[in-house]
């Protein structure tokens, strides 16, 4: 059983791979690589994942707010797309279209073409193309051989690394994942925003997948994490490979980040769960090159136009540029959809640019259209969200916090915080000369108001006082306002550097080697320094891309301790460490790209630099491995038992919808909503508690399934008994009255199970041959229960222990 449950998990992750690399790789290439046939494969890449996502979402969402989403309409929404293109490109006449889908809907009104028919027609036309697109891939490969088997190890890496615990562990590894599963299956009944707004993007990707090819929704949450994080690991490689000149400095850094065990395990652990934030990270890096990409070729047309202007006073330039700046759009826009958390980094990032291109950026032929750009790519985002909230949904609890934060009002805390960091000897001559220029200031108010007392007290004295009072406080506030910042700019000068050290190796890189640290921070260093470099010899496009991903780095490792900093504390450190650990390669990759580059790029010929770039790649693979710093892949404790994910798969292949009931602690709910019943195991044994016992407690399916922990899980939480079996001792103690959650969280599960496990027994010795056991293993037991519909089982027993 475990061997085929295996077998099914490799092959459904096969399925979920093979459809999302079609969906958001294969069609969008299809529909545009005519027109993105002068751009790099990275750079298409790039269009086709961005672009993709940001139309398939926005189809989502909108068919979601009109109540009309289902898998007919998201199919037609997504051969819009195909027929425009046709059309656009004039290789099917429009009324050869019209005639064709007109008769395909005719057949599916009239229900003599099934859906499914219908479907299939579709697949086999896309296959078609795609086989073709593989020819052209199988082309490609071949002339970059090299790449080709590099890509080839990196991605058998990448699914070492996190596809081991895949088909090791079935189960849920984050505890919030039901709560967006809850959110996917809402949207089954065109209840979008079911809890309130919330950026819907990695939920409306899962809820395509699943209306459209059937693939159940909390089987798309297991395994969909691995599928996220290759791509997670492709943007990056893609971004490195558009932006270095060598062929080999991307590789070198991509490698690094994949497996060097020097990372500390929080910047990592949370790829192997199906979460929003991580799947947001796809669509960082992507907007940041379109915005390089812009900022480049802009240069090239404001150029080019100068020149035509002065030859023959006409415009008769492209705006290439506007490509790019559509790709911003949709991959920055993308971030805010899917998690705000990304749109910070994006947005640090943009920042790091304004930096970079400081002499550029503000000039009137670009500034704005960047700003508009920015706006407009704010404003697509927000559209559904803001639809939504006009007719009357409200946002969700986290997002309103979220805007708390942004505002301040949430950061009540800041200023004692950044108080409390301040070395004692120091705070207190902060103190003396705060106090100083109060007491100076106070004296010089009262001066003040001495002077012209007796002329204002006699015409209104009492406001005269009320005045002068406030004038004191706005003094004294101002005061210390200024030595505030005062301090907290001589600190930074002084332990800037410091801070930033420590923020990395402590919360990113715990484990990382003075060496290592030296090398990354040297890496980033170069990428500022170099960058000014590159800008004086001439090289300004590439000069200030690497002062630009420095600034956006250094920008990131402050808000990692943002509080050092005297910034708001918006995202956790922990949080904020996988974004760091992610955007550290970029700095590795263009500052060993920068250093190969200056040093041999005077040659003519690029093969010495590719030389060079590939033996330093390979020198740092062969320090990781020497200094035995290669990570092995974890294996994480699911929130569910694999026995228990394993009788979900052969429990719903066996009945028919809603035929049935799960009798389980939580997790399951949410996993088998739209195919089953479900009872709380809480709630099944509190109604035979007290007055309850021998009531009349009837489940209405033909089989009910009680899922029995033999070894309590622990769920979210340990206790000192952790591990043990369940036993007479856990159920003699008093049923839990917790109304949430915590009911299963450490030693109340064990009480939960352990009363569970018993009154099956005293059930399985009234009903012997009615209830049987119907999967086991050491840790878990599930029972099985058939009835007849019209004569139900009372399961209200008096088992011993209620």
């Amino acid at each position: 059983m475990a061997v085929s449950m295996k077998v099914l998990t490799v092959l459904q992750f096969i399925s979920i791979f093979t459809i999302y690399t079609g969906l958001f790789i294969a069609v969008p290439a299809l529909l545009l690589h005519r027109r993105l046939k002068d751009e790099i494969f990275s750079v298409r890449f790039f269009f086709y994942i961005v672009l993709g996502h940001f139309y398939l979402i926005n189809l989502v969402l909108f068919l979601q707010l009109l109540h009309i989403s289902g898998r007919f309409t998201l199919i037609l929404g997504s051969a819009l797309p195909v027929v425009i293109s046709l059309v656009h490109t004039k290789r099917v006449s429009p009324k050869k279209i019209g005639h064709i889908i007109g008769n395909r809907t005719s057949h599916v009104i009239r229900e003599t073409l099934g859906i499914k028919l219908l479907l299939l027609e579709i697949v086999q036309w896309i296959g078609r193309k795609i086989k073709k697109l593989c020819g052209r891939m199988c082309g490609l490969i071949i002339r970059h051989f090299a790449d080709g088997v590099l890509f080839v190890v990196f991605t058998a890496t990448v699914l070492v690394m996190y596809g081991t615990n895949m088909i090791n562990t079935y189960g849920y590894c984050a505890s919030d994942i039901p709560v967006h599963n809850y959110w996917i299956n809402a949207m089954g009944q065109n209840d979008v925003f079911v809890a309130g707004i919330y950026p819907f993007g990695f939920h409306c990707v899962i809820y395509y997948i699943h209306t459209v090819t059937g693939i159940e929704t909390y089987v798309l949450l297991r395994l969909f994490y691995v599928v996220q994080v290759l791509y997670i690991h492709y943007a990056l490689l893609a971004f490195l490979k558009a932006c270095c000149r060598t062929s080999y400095c991307a590789w070198g850094a991509v490698f690094v980040y994949v497996l060097a065990a020097f990372f500390n395990r929080n910047t990592y652990s949370r790829y192997y769960s199906s979460l929003p934030q991580e799947f947001g990270m796809i669509f960082i890096l992507p907007g940041i090159y379109f915005m390089y990409a812009f900022l480049k070729q802009r240069k090239i047309e404001v150029n080019q136009c100068n020149k035509e202007r002065n030859a023959a006073g006409l415009k008769t330039w492209k705006c290439k540029s506007t490509r790019y700046l559509m790709g911003f759009i949709a991959g920055f826009g993308l971030t805010l959809i899917v998690h705000f958390y990304d749109t910070m980094v994006a947005g640090l990032f943009c920042i790091g640019i304004a930096g970079g291109y400081l002499l550029r950026i503000f000039k009137k032929e670009y500034f704005f259209r960047v700003l508009a750009t920015g706006l407009l790519s704010i404003f697509l985002a927000v559209l559904p969200m803001g639809i939504a909230f006009l007719q009357g949904t409200p946002l969700q609890g986290s997002l309103g916090w979220g805007l708390n934060v942004i505002n301040g009002s949430n950061n009540t805390g800041a200023e004692e915080e950044d108080e409390a960091d301040i070395p004692g000897s120091e705070k207190e001559e902060i103190n003396t000369n705060t106090q100083s220029v109060t007491d100076q200031s106070m004296t010089e108010s009262t001066d003040t108001a001495g002077s012209i007392t007796d002329q204002t007290m006699s015409e209104n004295g009492v406001e005269n006082a009320q005045m002068t009072e406030g004038t004191q406080v706005k003094t004294t506030r101002f005061g210390m306002l200024v030595e505030k910042i005062r301090f907290r700019i001589t600190d930074i000068t002084q332990n800037g550097l410091d801070y930033l050290w420590t923020g990395v190796h402590n919360v990113v890189m715990l484990q990382a080697s003075v060496p290592w640290m030296l090398f990354i921070f040297g890496c980033e260093g170069f990428c500022l320094i170099g960058g000014l470099l590159f800008t004086l010899i001439g090289k300004h496009d590439y000069g200030s891309m690497l002062m630009s991903a420095g600034f956006g780095l250094l920008l990131l490792m402050m808000f990692l301790s943002a509080w050092r900093f005297g910034l708001p504390h918006i995202m956790d450190a922990s949080r904020c460490s996988i974004y760091v650990a992610y955007m550290i390669p970029v700095a590795i990759g263009l500052g060993m790209d920068g250093m190969v580059t200056l040093v041999f790029g005077f040659f003519k010929r690029n093969i010495w630099m590719n030389l060079v770039s590939l033996m330093t790649s390979a020198a740092l693979a062969a320090t990781l491995v020497n200094g035995n710093q290669i990570r092995t892949p974890s294996i994480l404790t699911a929130l569910q038992s694999n026995a228990a994910i394993t009788c979900l798969a052969n429990i719903k292949r066996e009945n028919e919808k809603y035929k049935y009931t799960i009798c389980s602690a939580n997790d399951e709910l949410r996993m088998m909503e739209d195919y089953a019943r479900h009872e709380e195991t809480i709630t099944f044994l509190r109604s035979m508690e007290g007055d309850a016992v021998n009531g009349n407690l009837t489940l209405p399916t033909d089989r009910v399934y009680f899922f029995i922990e033999k070894i309590p899980l622990d769920y979210t939480v340990a206790y000192e008994g952790s591990g043990q079996l369940i036993s007479e001792e856990g159920a003699k103690k008093p049923l839990p009255t917790a109304g949430d959650i915590s009911v299963y969280e450490g030693e109340n599960r064990w009480i939960v199970m352990s009363r569970m496990y018993y009154w099956a027994q005293a059930f399985m010795e009234l009903y012997g041959k009615e209830m049987q056991v119907y999967y086991e293993t050491d840790d878990f037991i599930c029972y099985v229960v058939e009835q007849n519909t019209y004569s139900l089982y009372d399961f209200s027993i008096d088992y011993g222990y209620n």
